[in-house]
């Protein structure tokens, strides 16, 4: 009997969004190292519940996009990250709402191709 069948082991390709966030900063600091400090990510996925409540006491808030961008004239750029199937949760939905209603630009972003073209058009105006 095979207690380890090969298969059960071999990796799937990264498609998720964690590693379309690995991309996406990796083309950016590589393209613009000139820009480097104005696109970061925002941490809020707590790997526990007791570190949210910790992070939230510190001032996490529950949707924020995946990135940020200050854009040279000092206004900001939203970056929610999906996969092609993903979709935003409420809050992030709060979010956007937040964002737009403030006049910020806020993108949901699927692809690298998609990133690279807002980020390079944001730059540039």
């Amino acid at each position: 009997m095979d207690y380890f069948p090969a298969n059960k082991f071999k990796r799937k390709p990264k498609t998720d969004e964690a590693s379309l966030q690995s991309k996406c900063y990796r083309w950016f600091k590589n393209t613009y190292p000139e820009q480097y400090g104005r696109l970061w990510m925002q941490y809020n996925n707590p790997r526990s519940m007791q570190t949210g409540v910790f992070l939230k006491a510190q001032g996490m808030v529950s949707g924020v996009s995946d990135l940020a961008f200050l854009k040279n004239d000092g206004r900001m750029v939203f970056i929610e990250l999906k996969t092609e199937k993903g979709r935003q949760s409420e809050e992030q939905k709060w979010w956007q709402s937040v964002v737009e209603a403030n006049q910020a630009r806020y993108y949901v972003v699927r692809t690298l191709e998609e990133f690279q073209i807002i980020i390079t058009n944001n730059i540039k105006n």
